[in-house]
């Protein structure tokens, strides 16, 4: 890959030397959706496992109780 430099006398006109000059918005956008979209994803999944042990709590409760009734 070739930067199209070939003298080191006028470098203050260079400009950026670096790939894909001007794509960097893009690529911040890009990334900020992605980590908006992983969040959402993210808080989504652990609704879902914590609706998950709610259940398991309420069960477990419900038979708890119920075995210390037959019991007494």
């Amino acid at each position: 890959m070739s930067t199209g430099v070939e003298s080191f006398a006028n470098l203050d006109q260079a400009g950026a030397i670096y790939p894909m000059v001007g794509t960097e918005g893009v690529l911040v956008l890009i990334g900020v959706a992605i980590w908006i979209i992983w969040h959402i994803w993210q808080t989504c999944i652990e609704n879902n496992e914590h609706q998950k042990d709610i259940e398991n709590a309420r069960t477990w409760y419900t038979v708890r109780t119920k075995s210390a009734q037959k019991q007494d």
